[in-house]
């Protein structure tokens, strides 16, 4: 591994000492970990032989800030709001959001960063992280993802009808189980490896008398909530998701029965009237966006 990261930075330096730029950089990438909450990036950058040392390693650190701060703001405009919109959808009509959203990568917290000399030219890598929302203790304060993009504004277009045909179910699944004993404190919808592409606003619902109806979405959410800390958490297993900030000591825990051609999450009525009824009496956790969906 490490002789093809030297054959890697060897390319780099001398596909870019020919360029008469004082700093180049090559082409980072960026991926989402929906379950920690972070977007992370990784950017290189070099400088031409013959630059004087210290000058040559300030601009290739530089041109590998640079570069992953595009490989980030690359990465956010592909994410999905929901199964028809991306970020970078949204943007091309709200300069705004765009102009928050570059702040925010502009700010993003560099978590590793080295330089290593190939052929004599300095060759910098810089990985970068931003989080995707306010809810983990490591995020909270800081700039988020969703405190930029203002997800509480489409609300009005995200509910429970579905453009395409209901599924249908061969066996029913176990019904949602929680210490009735105690308030209810989260849900967390177990997919139990259903196919579902992770958005920033899901959509959760139920068939009653034939109809879709919607159980949770970003309209059974306090805005203030959006905007800080959004609307969901992911986790990879159960367990992981029990441990969530989101989730509390008491999470209703419901298996989904199908996820729709449009990637909604559809639970079982019983399951959808018993998490009406664990709201009463002022217990409105939905309304605080704590859900957990569980792949």
């Amino acid at each position: 591994m490490k002789l093809i990261r030297m054959l890697k930075m060897l390319f780099i330096v001398l596909m870019l000492v020919c360029c008469a730029a004082p700093s180049s950089v090559l082409a980072g990438q960026g991926s989402v970990d929906w379950s920690s909450g972070f977007i992370t990036s990784t950017g290189y950058g070099t400088a031409p032989r013959g630059m004087a040392p210290n000058k040559a390693l300030l601009n290739a650190r530089r041109a590998a800030e640079i570069d992953a701060q595009r490989a980030l703001l690359e990465t956010i405009k592909g994410i999905h709001i929901d199964t028809q919109t991306t970020i970078d959808g949204s943007l091309q009509r709200d300069v705004a959001s765009r102009t928050r959203i570059e702040g925010v990568v502009r700010g993003a917290l560099i978590v590793k960063q080295d330089v290593n000399m190939v052929d004599g030219s300095p060759v910098a890598t810089v990985v970068m992280r931003l989080c995707l929302d306010g809810r983990s203790a490591e995020c909270s304060g800081k700039g988020a993802l969703v405190s930029a993009f203002g997800l509480d504004r489409f609300a009005s277009q995200n509910d429970g009808r579905s453009t395409g045909s209901m599924p249908t179910f061969s066996s029913p699944r176990e019904q949602a189980f929680f210490d009735r004993a105690r308030p209810a404190t989260a849900t967390i919808l177990l997919l139990s490896g259903q196919r579902f592409e992770r958005v920033l606003l899901p959509v959760v619902v139920s068939v009653q008398k034939g109809e879709s109806v919607l159980v949770y979405g970003v309209r059974r959410v306090a805005p203030e909530i959006v905007r800080t800390y959004g609307i969901v958490r992911y986790a990879d297993s159960l367990e992981q998701a029990r441990i969530t900030e989101t989730a509390g000591a008491n999470p209703v825990i419901i298996s989904a029965e199908a996820v729709t051609a449009d990637n909604r999450i559809m639970i079982a009525p019983q399951d959808a009237a018993t998490l009406e009824e664990t709201l009463r009496y002022g217990n409105n956790y939905l309304e605080k966006g704590r859900v957990v969906i569980v792949r």
